[in-house]
């Protein structure tokens, strides 16, 4: 997304607090274009900051002798479409010049936002180079699960909701997890539903 002014000043702070060492490298590139200038008022760009302060200083925690390069992206991706082409073609960017062998997104979306197969088959691009390539992809869970049942952040879908991707046969999920909301959204637990289940879904 759009990344933040400070990050690397807050890694920085982070580490000493906590006492991890700095990571032996850090880079941040915009493959997809030039960032919007940073307005510290616009409440969307401080929101984008806190998160990729959050997900770079958990990254490092987790792997604290890993290199970290944050790509960066133009557009703010939030519920719906909006964002991922330019997204596909950073991640596509950092596979295709082997930067990395872990991509992790700060992202996700409902697979209900798509109007259809066709609007979402462009963006598969990205991952299946992943694929190819051996480049392991995370995907955030999203506020409300993997599979958000808001349509558009007060009214409820209708139907059974999923998250984007799931039918791919380039994902993976973790075993034992259904990754659908059921009808009208009324169960509100939060993430993939995997209490008491033992075996993944047939679809």
């Amino acid at each position: 997304m759009w990344g933040s002014p400070t990050i690397q000043a807050d890694l920085s702070t982070f580490d000493a607090q906590f006492g991890y060492p700095d990571p032996p490298s850090f880079k941040i590139i915009a493959p997809a274009g030039a960032i919007p200038t940073w307005d510290p008022n616009n409440s969307t760009m401080t929101g984008w900051a806190g998160e990729t302060t959050l997900d770079v200083e958990y990254a490092h925690t987790i792997a604290p002798g890993a290199n970290i390069l944050l790509v960066e992206t133009p557009t703010a991706e939030t519920e719906g479409v909006t964002g991922f082409p330019e997204i596909v073609k950073a991640e596509e960017y950092v596979v295709n010049h082997h930067l990395g062998d872990l991509i992790s997104q700060s992202f996700s979306a409902t697979e209900q936002t798509f109007t259809s197969y066709a609007q979402q088959a462009p963006l598969r691009a990205a991952y299946l180079d992943a694929f190819a390539h051996g480049v392991t992809v995370l995907a955030a869970t999203g506020d409300d699960g993997v599979a958000n049942p808001e349509l558009d952040g007060s009214t409820l879908y209708t139907t059974p909701t999923t998250g984007c991707g799931t039918g791919w046969a380039a994902l993976a999920v973790i075993p034992g997890c259904l990754l659908q909301r059921p009808r009208r959204g009324t169960d509100r637990r939060r993430g993939p539903l995997c209490v008491h289940r033992q075996r993944a879904s047939p679809w």
